[in-house]
């Protein structure tokens, strides 16, 4: 849609098979979508411990687990705010999308040496 290379980062070393850029993009709606869905469901007991398993080294979400947070998940994407650089509602899936539009804006005229600031994503 933006007409990005996925793979050529900014924030996020490139490399093979990795999508670095939409890492990058992600890093920008870490805390207003994934952290706060997480800390969500644990306040709100909808994710508790036996929605986890250890196994292989690491913590894992169990089938159950999963389907609370996808659906978690969907929903908060659905939701809408009223944008800050633009001004108006959207949802969340969409503001990733406008978002990556003024991120390719940012990278044109920093390349052309413009005067220009990172697109920031505040909601409050």
């Amino acid at each position: 849609m933006a007409q990005l290379e996925p793979e050529l980062g900014f924030l996020h070393v490139p490399q093979s098979g990795r999508v670095a850029l939409a890492l990058d993009l992600m890093e920008i709606f870490r805390a207003v979508l994934v952290d706060s869905l997480v800390l969500t469901l644990i306040n709100n007991d909808r994710i508790s411990e036996d929605d986890f398993e250890a196994r292989d080294g690491g913590v894992f979400l169990k089938k159950s687990g999963k389907k609370t947070w996808l659906y978690a998940w969907e929903k908060r994407l659905l939701c809408e705010i009223q944008h800050p650089q633009l001004g108006f509602q959207i949802s969340y899936r969409r503001c990733i999308v406008e978002h990556a539009q003024l991120l390719k804006q940012y990278m044109v005229r920093y390349t052309k040496k413009e005067e220009c600031t990172f697109p920031q994503f505040t909601i409050r």
